[in-house]
C-alpha cells in the first residue's frame, strides 16, 4: 500500500505547528492584537487555521477562508519574540504544501507590509477586481483591509500522477467530491450505513467538503485511478469541550466491499487522529451490518450501547449501534 497523507505537525526549534482547535480562537486573537492584524472572519474561517505552539502559547498562525477550490490567505501572524526565527517561513511553507496536497486550484491575499516575504513563495501582483467575485466578498476585501493594501496571487499546481499501486490512500480533493458522493449515495441506497434515505447532490458533498480543514481530514482510497472508498473524521459537536472527540466516517464502493478498502482507510486516519491530537474517534452505525461490525471491532472500537428503534427507514424502525475507540491506550 503507498500513501500520501499531508503531516499535520512539524516543529521549528521548540515550537510546533498543527491545525488550530476551536478553544485556540481566543489565543489567535490575541496573537492578532498583538501584531496589528484584522480580526474579522476569523472565528469563521478556523476550520482552516493552523498555529504555532510553544508549549502552552499559541506565537504564531496562518489561515485560509475557502470559497470552493479557491482561498484566501490570511493572518499570517508571529508573536515578536519569534520574530525573525524562520517561523513565518515554515508556516507559510506549511499551508502551501497543504493547500497543493488537497489541490486547490489559486491562493490570494491582501498585504500592506509582506509583499516581497510572499513574492518569494510565488505570488505576483494582481488587479483586485480579476480575484473570483466569491473570494472579493470576503470581509477582508470588504473592509478589513485597505484599498491601498497589494493583491497578490499565486496558482497551485493541480496534477497528481498516481504510484500505481494496487491500493492507494491520499488526501481527498475537489476533482474527488463525484465519486465521494457516489459511494456515499450508494451506502444511503443499500441500507447498509447511515440513516439518510435520500441521495446527496453535489452541491451538498462540495459544502460538507469545504467544512473540512486540515483537522478534519478527508482521505480517498483509489485503485487503478478510481476512487473505491473513503473515510473522514468529523465534528463529532461544535462546542469547546467536544474539541478533542471525533466523529467518523467509512464509505466503501460496492464492487470493492469486503476487500481490505475499509481497513487500510482506518489504518491510515487512526493514527492521523492521534497526530491531530484527538482523545478518541465515535461512530454510529448497524448493528446488523457484519462486515462493518468487523471492521470497527478489528481497529479496537468498542461497542458503548444501542440505540433501539432510532429511526425510520422504509416503514421499518432500526437500531443502531454506538462505537467509540480512545486513542491514547
Amino acid at each position: 500500500m503507498v500513501e500520501r497523507i499531508f503531516p499535520r505537525r512539524s516543529t521549528v526549534g521548540t515550537a510546533t505547528i498543527l491545525p488550530a482547535k476551536p478553544g485556540d480562537l481566543s489565543a489567535i486573537l490575541e496573537l492578532m492584537t498583538t501584531v496589528q492584524l484584522p480580526q474579522a472572519g476569523i472565528s469563521e474561517a478556523i476550520e482552516h487555521f493552523w498555529i504555532a505552539r510553544e508549549g502552552a502559547k499559541i506565537i504564531g498562525s496562518i489561515g485560509v477562508e475557502v470559497y470552493a477550490n479557491r482561498c484566501l490567505l490570511r493572518s499570517l501572524a508571529v508573536h515578536p519574540s519569534w520574530q525573525g526565527k524562520g517561523l513565518g517561513k515554515a508556516l507559510t511553507e506549511t499551508l502551501l504544501a497543504y493547500l497543493t496536497a488537497k489541490r486547490f486550484q489559486a491562493v490570494y491575499l491582501l498585504t500592506t507590509t509582506a509583499e516581497a516575504f510572499f513574492a518569494r513563495y510565488g505570488f505576483h501582483p494582481i488587479a483586485r477586481d480579476a480575484v473570483p467575485q466569491t473570494v472579493q466578498q470576503s470581509v477582508e476585501f470588504q473592509s478589513a483591509c485597505p484599498l491601498t493594501a497589494a493583491c497578490m496571487e499565486r496558482l497551485l499546481p493541480t496534477s497528481s500522477s498516481s504510484p500505481g499501486a494496487d491500493l492507494y490512500i491520499r488526501e481527498a480533493t475537489f476533482a474527488d467530491l463525484p465519486a465521494l458522493c457516489e459511494i456515499h449515495n450508494q451506502g444511503i441506497l443499500d441500507r447498509v450505513a447511515t440513516l439518510d434515505v435520500e441521495p446527496h447532490t453535489l452541491e451538498e458533498k462540495e459544502e460538507w467538503f469545504t467544512r473540512h480543514g486540515p483537522r478534519h481530514p478527508v482521505l480517498v482510497a483509489e485503485a487503478g485511478g478510481e476512487v473505491v472508498g473513503w473515510a473522514s473524521l468529523n465534528t463529532f459537536n461544535p462546542r469547546q469541550a467536544y474539541q478533542y472527540v471525533a466523529d467518523l466516517s467509512v464509505y466503501v464502493e460496492r464492487r470493492w466491499r469486503g476487500k481490505g478498502v475499509g481497513r487500510r482507510l482506518l489504518e491510515t486516519l487512526i493514527p492521523l487522529g492521534k497526530a491531530l491530537e484527538y482523545h478518541k474517534i465515535v461512530l454510529s452505525a448497524f448493528p446488523f451490518n457484519a462486515a462493518g461490525m468487523r471492521l470497527y471491532q478489528g481497529q479496537g472500537f468498542r461497542t458503548v450501547g444501542i440505540y433501539k428503534e432510532m429511526g425510520l427507514v422504509d416503514g421499518k424502525w432500526v437500531d443502531t449501534i454506538i462505537m467509540e475507540k480512545l486513542l491514547d491506550r
